[in-house]
């Protein structure tokens, strides 16, 4: 990923691991980059616009944006596919807050709210828990990826 643009610098907004530390993903100001880490490399880049939680599983990828030119709502959770020919969302799910965190597992991925927990099946994307908590506005929280 070439952080430099016209006018100045992509700001990394998010940076993660993958479940197996294989894969690297880093949001920006415009867009997001996925790397390989053994041998470092790029393997995908998006230039959708600002991308504040970029999380994957395989090769499932949830995207969340915010800010002045945000590529998806703060609010929508936009889950793509990496290995399909065309770019078009697996499944996107909204929310009345903004997601603060998302995490996934080979069977569950979660979506952190200020005040909630939701808790998903990946395979059929069904909403298994919805878990009330005190506020949480920076979306703290622990997902063991153990089955």
């Amino acid at each position: 990923m070439n952080l430099a643009i016209e006018g100045g610098f992509k700001k990394i907004l998010y940076t993660n691991f993958n479940h197996s530390n294989e894969f690297l993903t880093v949001g920006t100001t415009k867009g997001f980059a996925i790397y390989s880490c053994d041998p470092f490399n790029i393997v995908f880049e998006g230039d959708e616009g600002e991308i504040t939680i970029i999380e994957m599983m395989n090769s499932l990828v949830a995207l969340v944006g915010n800010g002045p030119e945000p590529a998806f709502s703060a609010r929508k959770l936009s889950m793509y596919n990496i290995n399909e020919e065309s770019l078009q969302p697996h499944f996107e799910l909204s929310f009345q807050t903004p997601i603060l965190a998302v995490k996934m597992s080979s069977s569950h991925f979660i979506v952190v709210l200020e005040n909630k927990i939701h808790i998903y099946e990946l395979q059929n994307v069904r909403n298994v828990r919805a878990i009330d908590t005190y506020p949480n506005p920076k979306g703290n929280h622990f997902f063991s990826n153990r089955e």
